[in-house]
């Protein structure tokens, strides 16, 4: 029975933890270019902005936020394929994949963090009058 579960979780196990690789690699490759757009709205007087420049930095702390709020969550989930990888050598393959792939995941909400903490420092500037 636990050969058949573990057999059935691998095939989603392994797309799980391709995408997870994929967002991560995207979010990385997209550093420079959205710290290169933050700083050129820093460098332009609000005065100047068109209405895209501000709903964009909405976006980008909304995301962060959504990450915030749950954090904990995420922390239980990796802690219970970890403990669920241990009831049987054959869960430890595909719930440790899975593990992984969240853990991986994790590590892209730094970027998302950053940008949001320079989107929000730019919302902040005063308004012109």
């Amino acid at each position: 029975m636990a050969i058949r579960y573990a057999a059935a979780v691998s095939g989603p196990a392994d797309s799980l933890d391709g995408a997870a690789s994929r967002f991560f690699e995207r979010v990385r490759s997209l550093d420079t270019g959205i710290r290169g757009i933050l700083d050129f709205m820093g460098s332009t007087p609000r005065a100047e902005w068109p209405d895209e420049f501000e709903s964009f930095l909405h976006e980008i702390v909304s995301f962060a936020a959504a990450y915030e709020e749950k954090p904990h969550e995420v922390g239980e989930a990796v802690a219970f394929l970890n403990w669920a990888g241990n009831i049987s050598t054959a869960f430890r393959k595909p719930f440790k994949r899975m593990s992984d792939a969240i853990t991986r995941v994790e590590k892209a909400f730094p970027f998302l963090q950053e940008w949001a903490k320079l989107a929000q420092g730019l919302l902040e500037r005063p308004a012109p009058e």
